[in-house]
């Protein structure tokens, strides 16, 4: 059965970012804040409606931090606890994760183009990379409908590989 939710959708969205390292050769990255600390979660709140986009703001932003001579690809993953999927078109139960990366912070981040859909196989979002800094940002836009009105926890694998 679906739930169609009319006005807000009362989910709390929590997404975590996870760094990974590289298979190819050992490069080291961190995930830090706006702050300089290590990243834990962008917490989605208050609760958005339905079929609604949420971009991160210029203090929800990423700081990846490469250890690295060498160009590297920065690719991600995403997995849900929940009934929700990522995808490449919101729909019943899925949302469409994107991301997109900048040399240095953004006040106000553009995510209206040349973005990269998010999904639960690794994509490359960010290649042939020399910077040591990374800016990262994420768009969500939520289902069209949803079966469940439970939390929906989002985890976002973000690796680092040799060029």
């Amino acid at each position: 059965m679906v739930k169609k939710l009319i006005g807000y959708l009362w989910v709390l969205m929590i997404i975590i970012f996870l760094p990974v390292l590289g298979q190819a050769q050992t490069i080291s990255i961190v995930l830090q804040d706006v702050n300089g600390a290590d990243y834990a979660t962008w917490t989605i709140a208050p609760p958005v409606a339905l079929n609604t986009a949420t971009t991160m703001t210029s203090t929800d932003g990423i700081n990846v931090v490469i250890d690295s001579r060498h160009k590297i690809d920065l690719s991600a993953a995403v997995t849900s606890i929940g009934p929700w999927t990522a995808g490449v078109t919101p729909g019943l139960n899925i949302y469409k994760l994107e991301m997109k990366a900048f040399a240095v912070p953004q006040s106000v981040p553009a995510l209206e183009n040349d973005t990269t859909v998010i999904l639960k196989n690794i994509n490359q979002f960010d290649t042939k990379i020399k910077e040591k800094n990374r800016w990262v940002y994420v768009k969500l836009t939520t289902p069209t409908a949803t079966t469940s009105g439970q939390p929906q926890i989002l985890t976002v694998t973000i690796t680092a590989t040799v060029n």
